[in-house]
C-alpha cells in the first residue's frame, strides 16, 4: 500500500476556498430572487443544508445579509 501525505493546512485552504465559493453563490441567488429558501439554496449551490446554514450565519455575522419577515412569506435582504 503506498500513502500520498496531504498537510491539514493544504486540506483547510480547499475548504476555506469552497465556502467563499458557496457565498458567493448564496449572495448572487439571494440578490436574484430574494425570498428563496434555504433547501433551494442547498439544491442550485449543489451543497448541504447545513451547509447553506452555516454559510447564511456567517453572513449575517459580516452584515452582508439580513432576514427581513418571518420564515414563511419573508425575503433575503443583500447589504
Amino acid at each position: 500500500m503506498h500513502f500520498t501525505a496531504v498537510k491539514i493546512s493544504e486540506k483547510k485552504d480547499v475548504s476555506v476556498k469552497t465556502s467563499v465559493k458557496t457565498s458567493v453563490k448564496i449572495l448572487a441567488l439571494m440578490r436574484k430572487i430574494p425570498e428563496i429558501t434555504i433547501p433551494a439554496l442547498a439544491k442550485e449551490t449543489g451543497v448541504t443544508i447545513r451547509s447553506v446554514e452555516r454559510a447564511i450565519e456567517k453572513l449575517k455575522k459580516e452584515n452582508k445579509i439580513e432576514r427581513i419577515g418571518p420564515d414563511n412569506g419573508g425575503y433575503w435582504k443583500v447589504l
